[in-house]
């Protein structure tokens, strides 16, 4: 694991002591761990050992982290380094295929402008403007009769099998030339499947136009829980780029 790619500088630094802990359990890919003090979400615990993760659940005397990497022992010390959870944003993402640490999968190498974190407040409402410039996604049905705008959320729903993913990348693909920019997330994937979907973007020359999150089927649980934490960071880049 590349771990320049969790140092971010935090827009209000938090400027406190570095807290130490100590591991009092483990099971399943979750530390319970005691004396971070004022630990914080999805801020990243080092252990002695080599481990790291990320708390996901606070509590009074103990805090939950989550195994990103290796399996610390009971007993075990660990810190928190008053940093979280981020991944690179930055044009050099697109057609690009990434897992959900922001790790490049495609074998060739990575330099981002900027990292952003997994997870962060969502802006207020006065701050957000109405939903007003539509997206053409390509398929008169939808079109005509759920029109999908800018900035709007749409559920794709259905049953295994019954199309879900090759609407989507039908959407992806019919913004070709436009200035649309797709962030594709894929969690729990055959990677035959994820290839063929890459090929295909390939084929239809919108890969410069899309991002490719993946966490498939033979990924940890924890990087399928990331990965669409990621590609929204990813998303909000582009998002907050064109809003400025």
């Amino acid at each position: 694991m590349k771990g320049s790619l969790f140092e971010i500088t935090v827009s209000k630094p938090i400027v406190r002591k570095q807290y130490f802990g100590q591991v009092q359990a483990y099971r399943d890919g979750v530390a319970l761990v005691s004396g971070l003090g004022n630990i914080g979400y999805y801020e990243l615990v080092e252990f002695d050992g080599g481990a790291t993760g990320f708390v996901l659940d606070v509590g009074e005397e103990t805090s939950s982290v989550v195994m990103i990497e290796g399996s610390p022992k009971v007993g075990e010390a660990c810190s928190a380094v008053n940093r979280v959870v981020a991944v690179p944003v930055g044009d050099q993402l697109l057609g690009r295929v990434l897992n959900a640490l922001g790790e490049p999968l495609d074998g060739r190498a990575l330099a981002a402008d900027q990292l952003s974190p997994v997870e962060r407040p969502a802006p207020p409402l006065y701050e957000r403007v109405k939903v007003k410039q539509p997206v053409e996604t390509g398929i008169n049905i939808i079109d005509m009769l759920v029109p999908v705008g800018h900035g709007q959320r749409e559920l794709i729903l259905g049953d295994r099998q019954t199309g879900k993913t090759t609407l989507a990348a039908d959407i992806l693909i019919n913004q070709k030339g436009k200035d649309v920019i797709g962030v594709y997330v894929s969690i729990g994937q055959k990677a035959s499947d994820i290839a063929a979907l890459i090929s295909g973007f390939e084929a239809a020359d919108v890969m410069d136009q899309v991002v490719m999150v993946v966490a498939s089927a033979s990924d940890s649980a924890v990087l399928r829980y990331l990965a669409p934490y990621a590609a929204t960071s990813i998303a909000e880049y582009y998002m907050e780029k064109a809003r400025k």
